[in-house]
């Protein structure tokens, strides 16, 4: 246990963002966003600062954005950044309502969050199993 406590006071001096901090980092930098940022402009105001954090099983980091996806419909492509924006359980395992969903089209922000998500799969007709992860 005591390793694990020098562990954790270890990496919070170095300056790494603890989980935590970079949620709140998330959750506060989307409410600077806006419709028609270009990509490079979100990236850049959502920042790409990582958080580590450690667990029995040693240190593992969490990338912001956590991940993406291009989700394809019948005649249109849009590209999703997920941000970590709560913590539900602490764990390596971060669950889809751990996140929050910004959405491109043609390289504009065209909106966010899972309620928006869900209406462009509905408006476009988009099967969800036709997504590329590759970018």
């Amino acid at each position: 246990m005591r390793i694990i406590l020098f562990l954790y006071l270890f990496f919070m001096m170095t300056g790494f963002l603890s989980p935590e901090q970079l949620q709140t980092q998330n959750r506060d930098n989307l409410t600077q966003l806006s419709v028609g940022m270009t990509k490079k402009a979100v990236i850049d105001r959502m920042g790409t600062e990582y958080a580590e954090d450690f667990d029995a099983d040693g240190m593992y980091r969490i990338n912001n954005p956590y991940t993406s996806e291009v989700i394809l419909g019948k005649k249109d492509r849009f590209e999703v950044l997920y941000y970590q924006t709560s913590q539900q359980k602490r764990d390596r395992i971060i669950a889809e309502n751990e996140l929050t969903p910004v959405v491109f089209e043609k390289d504009k922000c065209i909106g966010w969050g899972w309620n928006f998500l869900h209406q462009i799969i509905e408006k476009y007709e988009i099967s969800l199993g036709k997504t590329d992860t590759t970018g």
